[in-house]
């Protein structure tokens, strides 16, 4: 139980900045899922009179906070996050692709978990990517918590106004043609991370191109002893 501002500030330091509705946020799962996926993660408490104390100084003040990077670690380890991987070896590796959708096995995952976070925290789900590609801005939420979003002239609709399944299917092509990467939190939720320009802004092209090539080194390495064994 942290009690004092000091322990505060150094748990901060040490990663422990997240609420479970940012992990639920990132994850775009609702906060009951959320907490479910984090079962058994290390997180700290804040007593109540400290609470109402942070609460007048911190954007999203809660009772318990949470490391991100270790939550994802957890759920790569409890098999709630699963990542899959398309064309992009047409961007980074000299391996000629078929363009199937291959996963990432968990163990890669963990030894490369800093980039699998990185890139999951910018990752967008298919509804958010093709809102912001048409020009909306969010706007509210109404008062079911339902959000609003406003084109370039000021109209506001609701995401089930503005994303239809054929808007759905194309741009699931469309992201599928290229680079991307898939997350698979759990059974439903599904983010993508596709964009060029966003891995150039985080300085991360060359990290994504080494893990990317070692994935595939490490795939015909497993695919050739496999052959062999078949041989024997």
């Amino acid at each position: 139980m942290i009690s004092t501002l000091k322990e505060f500030e150094q748990a901060k330091i040490k990663g422990y900045t997240a609420s479970i509705n940012t992990i639920a946020s990132m994850l775009d799962v609702s906060k009951k899922t959320a907490e479910t996926y984090t079962a058994g993660v290390e997180r700290i408490e804040i007593a109540e009179t400290l609470f109402h104390k942070i609460k007048h100084t911190e954007q999203q003040a809660s009772r318990t906070y949470y490391n991100e990077y270790e939550v994802v670690r957890h759920l790569v380890e409890q098999g709630h996050l699963r990542v899959f991987y398309g064309d992009a070896r047409e961007v980074y590796s000299r391996q000629a692709t078929d363009g199937t959708e291959k996963e990432l096995e968990a163990k890669y995952l963990i030894d490369n978990l800093f980039t699998v976070y990185m890139l999951l925290k910018v990752s967008k789900r298919l509804h958010q990517i093709i809102i912001e590609d048409l020009g909306y801005e969010f706007k509210k939420f109404d008062d079911d918590m339902r959000a609003i979003y406003k084109d370039k002239d000021g109209n506001a609709e609701y995401e089930s106004d503005i994303v239809d399944k054929q808007l759905e299917v194309k741009y699931r092509r469309m992201i599928k043609r290229s680079f991307y990467f898939k997350f698979k939190i759990g059974k439903r939720s599904i983010k993508y991370f596709q964009s060029m320009r966003t891995v150039k802004a985080h300085n991360m092209d060359e990290r994504i191109k080494e893990m990317i090539e070692n994935a595939e080194r490490g795939r015909l390495l497993t695919e050739t002893m496999s052959k062999e064994e078949q041989k024997q």
